[in-house]
């Protein structure tokens, strides 16, 4: 009989999603394969950037799930690739499930690990729930007891990869040289254009370093590349960078303009000074919570924006030192120290 360990995985990605459940998924999986013996088994839907990161990541078994059906199909496809490929653990890394969805997994399965990144306090069936979101309040789920569910709550188990514990934190410099500016790896409202042209306008000193994710649309790529034609040799631009290279730009920048998603607890982590534009409601509450503990500048959703707002913004915070300084120290202090493989642990005392 095969006694291979295989441990399950259900994520997606697309232009709304986004692709931090990819990037929070591979690098999760890089991360045991240090300490556990075992094969990775993928389900996802039909989303090129997904399929080829995974096989980036040497993951043979990927199994693609129908995107778009009713929870009471997906479960059942689920369940069908689960029970051929002999796995009874499973990570769930998905966006608007229900409980019922999540309690059906975990009564069918050994172990469940369920992956959130929301502002929703709840509990869930589960063996380990995650939700790294600052929003979140450790407190509430020591009195949830619904469950026999492990709840690992707040920025500390956020999916750091590897390649960031080697970035060292960076301390602000009084005179801002160089500005990162990031929207996502699928940039889905064409925000990174919107932060060109506020830039771009202003004849402003500083190098700014656009860094675009894998996933950005065709439509939002051309409008790009017709500004990029008239630009100054102060903006550089780079796509679908390796994590390291991308740390290593963040370590060497005195400013970055993000989003409020994965890409902001790194930043915060290496000690960048952000201004945070949002993509939706949901994010806007997370950069929200940042700025409530003087961690970021928060200017709000994006498209609610005008571009003379970005460009102030970015002026007033890189003529205020003290500012960068209290910025850097807060989101050092909510999102720094944590490089450790805190779930990693836990998963595997889970799995062993």
């Amino acid at each position: 009989m095969n006694k291979t360990l295989r441990i399950g995985f259900r994520l997606d990605a697309s232009d709304t999603i986004g692709t931090g459940h990819v990037m929070e998924i591979t690098s999760l999986i890089n991360q045991l394969r240090r300490h556990l013996a075992f094969e990775p088994v993928v389900l996802t839907s039909n989303n090129s950037f997904a399929i080829s990161k995974f096989r980036e990541a040497q993951v043979n078994n990927i199994n693609v799930i129908s995107a778009g059906a009713s929870e009471e199909t997906e479960l059942e496809e689920i369940i069908a690739v689960l029970r051929q490929h002999r796995v009874s653990h499973l990570v769930i890394d998905l966006l608007h499930r229900s409980d019922a969805f999540y309690g059906h997994l975990h009564q069918r399965l050994t172990s469940t690990c369920v992956i959130l990144d929301n502002n929703e306090h709840k509990e869930l069936a589960a063996t380990i729930v995650v939700n790294f979101s600052v929003t979140q309040d450790p407190a509430w789920y020591q009195k949830a007891a619904s469950y026999k569910t492990r709840y690992l709550i707040g920025p500390r188990y956020f999916f750091w990869d590897e390649a960031i514990q080697g970035i060292h934190p960076c301390d602000p410099r009084p005179a801002v040289d160089t500005v990162l500016v990031n929207q996502g790896g699928s940039d889905p409202y064409g925000l990174t254009v919107k932060i060109l042209r506020a830039v771009a306008q202003e004849n402003l000193p500083q190098k700014f370093v656009f860094v675009l994710g894998g996933h950005v649309q065709e439509r939002h790529r051309a409008e790009l590349e017709k500004i990029r034609s008239c630009l100054n040799s102060n903006f550089l631009f780079f796509e679908n960078l390796p994590r390291n290279t991308l740390y290593r730009l963040m370590q060497a920048s005195d400013m970055a303009i993000s989003a409020a998603g994965n890409t902001l607890y790194e930043l915060l982590s290496i000690g960048v000074p952000t201004i945070v534009i949002s993509h939706d409601d949901l994010h806007d509450e997370v950069a929200k919570a940042f700025a409530r503990q003087g961690a970021v500048v928060n200017l709000g959703i994006g498209d609610e924006l005008a571009e003379g707002q970005i460009a102030a913004a970015l002026r007033e915070l890189a003529a205020d030192y003290p500012l960068r300084q209290r910025l850097q120290r807060n989101g050092q202090n909510l999102c720094g120290n944590y490089h450790g493989s805190t779930l990693v642990d836990e998963l595997m005392r889970l799995y062993a």
